[in-house]
């Protein structure tokens, strides 16, 4: 049986980087955002009870979800989750108001990210939230500032999306 606090659900997203050097990566930033498809609803609280924090290996330009490097599981009190601002937006089909947060952690065990290759890191959260007689909220990662215009989606039937746009992230040594 799933359960939120220990199963992420839905699409996973990807956004590359290649370090220049050899790095420790001991903390992680990121950014996501909160809707519920309610025409001109308010904003929705945070649902997210843990994020899933990975680091994959390349395959030929593409993140390969096998070939996981390291990963772990944070609930969201260890995050430092703050509230960065609500605004208008579509959500689905209907317009209605987003609430956007900032996230980081401290890694459990650093990263040691190799010189001049190709790694991917994911950010995914753990949803608890239920829909049982009102819409469900929806978590999605935001866009960031522009590195190589890339990321990835990969849907839970395997099927691989391309975005021309970077994720909202940062890497800490």
């Amino acid at each position: 049986m799933r359960t939120p606090a220990t199963e992420a659900i839905g699409v996973r997203m990807f956004d590359d980087f290649v370090s220049p050097r050899a790095a420790t990566i001991r903390a992680v930033t990121w950014q996501g955002i909160y809707c519920r498809e309610v025409p001109n609803g308010g904003p929705p609280p945070a649902t997210a009870v843990a994020f899933r924090v990975a680091f994959h290996a390349d395959a030929n330009g593409s993140p390969d979800p096998a070939r996981v490097l390291q990963e772990a599981v944070y609930p969201v009190a260890r995050t430092t989750q703050v509230l960065d601002r609500t605004f208008m937006a579509r959500c689905g089909s209907a317009n209605t108001t987003y609430a956007a947060y900032s996230y980081g952690v401290t890694l459990d065990r650093p990263f040691r990210a190799m010189p001049g290759v190709r790694h991917w890191f994911t950010v995914q959260a753990h949803v608890a939230d239920n829909p049982a007689g009102r819409p469900l909220t929806y978590w999605g990662w935001v866009s960031g500032a522009p590195f190589n215009g890339r990321s990835v989606q990969l849907g839970e039937d395997g099927r691989v999306n391309v975005f021309r746009l970077d994720r909202s992230y940062g890497l800490i040594e």
